[in-house]
């Protein structure tokens, strides 16, 4: 990596005495964003002293690489194939998901962490009302405050100095590192440490295994919408086709291995890296539209322009041959003598042009006395039909008032059928009541006269028996007697 020169600007100052540590120049900015990018010959090289630097590939021979580095000091390496790294296109370069990467490798993620940290990204600035913090990090736990003065002090585990002289005196070499003093400097980033760090917490191997998987996804009609533009003549226009259906077509027919993505129910899974593959495909592809289409608009306006000019070429052609027959016969006698006579022939033209006046005034003279005729009649006509027009409004307003009267009437009229239906619905349903009531004393009455020609019947049996109880009695006293 190249050396980070941090500098102290004026909205800086916020930060205190940890602003040189957390942002590059303005102008180094400026220029970072200006460079160009050329994916083909844009290499990460490997450098004992600085680990990794940038670098444009200028030749290959078999297994060895030539590059020429960028920034700082200009050197020219010779290595070996494995030991030059792609770089990703600068959209990647303050991504915090770095398993989008097109590229992953140690100096993608050592170059993404260094832009992260040099953008604010990693030190945002203190939230307001904490004026005792100097600045604060973005990590896992979330947003966290911090204050660098007495950092070392507050920070310092407390150790007995001969036993830190005995550490740095032991013949185990690990031990006579970890107290062996390190002179730092201000504002540089420490490559070989941050990317031993990098493998030794996981953050590297996590990001290969996540890139294993299909960590990148899309909705079918977000990629159909999206992605139609790097191969549109397979969708059909005008025909409905499944937003499944049309990915699957979509995909199968860019140049991409078939491994690389997966589809489901829903969604198209792709692998690390592939997603943004097609980004530069689908940014290729709009370039390549939009230069079609400038082109095709410059060349329609360029003719446009041409056809202009050709006009402008022929009347200067037009003028500079007047121009030119003039000067040639201006010194003729006739020409000279048609040049005194021309002025009296416009005196003839004069008295001409005066009679035809003299007759056009007669003429809309004439014209004149008709017109005020006309207008005469007309205002007649106008004024019979303002009067006719007064008496049809009068009969409107009497048909009016009467047809307000006749509503009035008319409103009564329906007050009146509502009133008597009510009172022909109250009196059906009294009816109603009255036949029920009615329907049930007939049939009372005809229980009851059920009723009475039983009793009858019994009292008939009862005088019959009574009947025959007495002569049974007479016949008995006769013969008792």
């Amino acid at each position: 990596m190249e050396r980070v020169t941090m500098s102290i600007d004026p909205e800086m100052q916020c930060f205190g005495p940890a602003a040189i540590y957390l942002r590059k120049p303005a102008k180094e900015r400026i220029e970072a964003q200006n460079t160009p990018f050329d994916a083909k010959t844009a290499f990460f090289v490997t450098e004992p002293t600085e680990m990794y630097l940038k670098g444009k590939l200028t030749k290959r021979d078999g297994s060895k690489a030539t590059v020429e580095t960028i920034g700082g000091k200009i050197l020219t390496l010779t290595v070996k194939d494995t030991e030059i790294f792609p770089m990703n296109p600068p959209k990647y370069d303050k991504i915090e998901d770095m398993a989008m990467m097109t590229h992953l490798s140690e100096p993608s993620v050592l170059y993404n962490l260094k832009e992260r940290y040099a953008a604010w990204m990693i030190y945002p600035k203190p939230a307001k009302g904490k004026a005792e913090a100097h600045f604060s990090l973005v990590h896992y736990a979330g947003t966290v405050d911090y204050n660098i003065t007495g950092w070392l002090d507050k920070n310092k585990d407390p150790l007995n100095d001969s036993v830190v002289q005995l550490y740095q005196k032991s013949s185990v070499k690990l031990l006579a590192h970890l107290y062996i003093t390190h002179a730092g400097s201000e504002g540089l980033m420490q490559n070989f440490l941050v990317i031993h760090q990098l493998r030794c917490n996981g953050v590297l191997e996590g990001i290969r295994i996540c890139r294993k998987g299909f960590p990148s996804r899309i909705l079918y009609a977000d990629f159909k919408q999206r992605y139609k533009v790097l191969n549109a003549s397979v969708i059909p226009e005008g025909h409905f086709i499944d937003n499944k259906k049309a990915s699957e077509k979509l995909l199968g027919s860019i140049d991409i291995d078939q491994t690389q993505y997966k589809f489901g129910h829903t969604k198209v899974f792709f692998k690390a890296g592939l997603l943004g593959t097609l980004e530069e495909m689908r940014d290729e592809k709009l370039a390549i539209l939009v230069t079609m289409t400038q082109a095709v608009c410059r060349g329609f306006v360029m003719r446009r322009e041409f056809v202009k000019m050709m006009a402008r070429r022929e009347a200067i052609y037009s003028i500079q041959y007047n121009i030119r027959s003039f000067m040639n016969v201006k010194t003729w006698p006739w020409m000279k003598l048609y040049f005194k006579i021309k002025p009296l022939l416009k005196s003839a033209e004069s008295e001409k042009e005066m009679a035809e006046m003299k007759e056009n005034f007669e003429k809309m003279k004439e014209d004149l006395a008709k017109a005020l005729a006309k207008k005469k009649e007309l205002e007649e006509k106008m004024v019979s039909v303002l009067q006719e027009k007064n008496d049809l409004l009068l009969q409107i307003q009497s048909e009016g008032e009467t047809l307000s009267d006749a509503e009035e009437r008319c409103e009564g009229l329906i007050k009146a059928k509502i009133q008597f239906e009510a009172k022909l619905k109250e009196t059906a349903e009294r009816l109603e009541d009255e036949e029920e009531m009615n329907a049930e004393l007939t049939a009372k009455k005809r229980k009851l006269e059920d009723e009475c020609s039983e009793l009858k019947r019994d009292i008939d049996d009862l005088e019959l028996t009574l009947a025959k109880v007495e002569k049974e009695k007479h016949a008995t006293e006769n013969k008792v007697g």
